[in-house]
């Protein structure tokens, strides 16, 4: 019995372990991942609900483990989201999150520098500058005239923002949202 139990801790311990250092690889060689916290999806569905885009087509670029997008949908389950990101392991567990929350949400992993916009009513963006910046040619040329666009924390250089929205008002410097609307 003892060497039962033993055997099944150190098989606990192993897979605890291997995931952790599968972790650690994604992050070191993808990047590190982005979340939204829940006051700032409570803001992204407020801004989506007063715009009247509350069953539009919305993508979640850079989505990680699907926080944004599966809370997102627990909100406004009508609204059409997929979420992308270029990490497997991370499009894995948005799946299986999505899956658990009985979630409409989509996720796929795939570069967002290929992926066709051209449909999208809402795009969300969280991640760093240098991404975020490198996304504004994309979402010029392929954006339809009126899709809005959310950054959070990020914002682009030379563009303007509509409005400016400050989730954490104790610690207004945290995660500011950023909405952009193309003309």
């Amino acid at each position: 019995m003892y060497l039962a139990v033993s055997l099944v801790f150190f098989i606990l311990v192993a897979i605890s372990l291997a995931c952790f250092f599968v972790y650690i690889g994604d992050m070191v060689f993808i990047g590190h991942d982005f979340a939204t916290t829940k006051k700032g999806v409570n803001k992204v569905a407020e801004i989506l609900k007063n715009l009247g885009l509350g069953s539009s087509v919305f993508y979640d670029f850079g989505s990680a483990r699907g926080g944004m997008a599966v809370g997102l949908s627990k909100i406004i389950p009508e609204l059409n989201i997929t979420g992308i990101d270029y990490s497997k392991l991370r499009t894995l567990e948005a799946k299986i999150w999505s899956a658990l929350n009985f979630s409409q949400a989509k996720f796929v992993c795939r570069d967002i520098s290929v992926c066709d916009i051209s449909h999208a009513d809402v795009v969300y963006i969280y991640q760093n500058q240098k991404n975020t910046d490198a996304l504004k040619n994309k979402l010029q040329k392929e954006l339809k005239t009126g899709a809005a666009i959310i950054t959070n924390t990020q914002s682009f250089s030379g563009w303007e923002p509509k409005r400016i929205y400050i989730t954490h008002l104790n610690k207004p410097a945290y995660e500011k949202l950023f909405l952009y609307v193309k003309e």
